[in-house]
């Protein structure tokens, strides 16, 4: 080999380790903050080491810093950025992310797959960084305010059917109903408003007795991913309305007289919903009648009074959150 061959090939070999080693140092440091819906965390941050160099994961301060949060049924990674408008100081949060489904997350695979999608959230980032400590502080506020506005919107429309007692008879009806869905927390609410009404005509000893019913419930408490897509919903609060008895005799003497007025009780409902946006749900309610309204058939007391047990079956679409 000639000299002036080996100087070259000297000189291009010195040139490119020292452009490597200032890509290395150059490069933004890395600070990973895992959830723990995420299994073994060790391996996640060797796998994210492998993808962009062990040289620039630190459990410091980092530029930075990549974060994961547990929801209903994802994981989300996000790193937050401050952006500066023509030099000036920061004033716009901007927020990279990705969402991976809990469910893959899971899987033995998923520590790869979690550390994938790490590696090509920080190496897609192109935008000035900003300081760490800054980061940290408004990071912390962009989740609290994220989550606030992490709700849902149910819509749902359901044939019915009530049992009341004296005497025992089934009243079958309709109701709509608009719910709200907290989805981002550890005890995830739900709020529900129904509206329906319920007829039915039953024979009695001394005649005949129709009962009409109007009423509207406002139920609260929590629900429950038990799957992907199954969800449990238990409520309680209060069943109200407006009912009207018509008692008739089959005996033309006989005296009958009509009950009509306001009730109201508590009442307690559990429901299973299965489904994301479009969703079916059988609930079960029981309740017991505080106020109530009776009627009188000919000596055969008639009323809304007492317990009660129900049941629907709903066909519901989630939007939003």
């Amino acid at each position: 080999m000639s000299p002036s061959l080996t100087m070259m090939l000297l000189v291009g070999a010195v040139a490119t380790s020292t452009s490597g080693s200032h890509r290395a140092s150059s490069a933004a440091t890395v600070r990973l903050h895992l959830a723990d819906c995420i299994a073994r965390h060790g391996l996640v941050e060797d796998l994210v080491g492998i993808e962009l160099g062990f040289e620039r994961m630190t459990y410091a301060d980092a530029a930075l810093e990549v974060h994961t949060a547990c929801e209903a049924e994802r994981l989300r990674i996000y790193i937050a950025r401050d952006h500066s408008w023509e030099g000036r100081r920061p004033v716009v949060l901007d927020i990279a992310e990705r969402r991976i489904a809990l469910k893959d997350v899971r899987n033995p695979s998923g520590p790869r797959l979690v550390a994938l999608n790490i590696a090509e959230l920080v190496q897609d980032l192109r935008a000035p960084l900003r300081a760490p400590s800054v980061q940290v502080q408004s990071t912390e506020v962009t989740v609290e305010r994220d989550q606030a506005i992490q709700v849902a919107i149910r819509l749902g429309a359901a044939p019915t059917l009530r049992y009341v007692p004296r005497p025992g008879r089934a009243l079958p009806g309709a109701q709509l109903s608009i719910a709200l869905d907290r989805i981002d927390s550890a005890w995830p609410w739900t709020t529900e408003l129904e509206v329906g009404f319920e007829q039915v005509d039953v024979g009695v000893e001394a005649g005949m007795v129709r009962t009409q019913v109007a009423s509207a419930a406002l139920l609260s408490g929590l629900w429950f991913a038990l799957r992907e897509r199954l969800q449990l919903y238990a409520q309680a609060g209060l069943r109200g309305g407006w009912v009207r008895l018509a008692p008739s005799a089959s005996q033309a003497q006989a005296t009958t007289q009509d009950g009509s007025g306001p009730w109201w009780g508590a009442v307690g409902a559990v429901r299973l919903r299965y489904g994301h946006a479009l969703g079916v749900a059988l609930g079960l309610e029981g309740g017991w009648t505080i106020y109530g309204v009776y009627g009188d058939a000919a000596g055969t007391r008639v009323g809304l009074e007492g317990g009660w047990l129900g049941a629907r079956l709903s066909l519901d679409w989630r939007f939003g959150g």
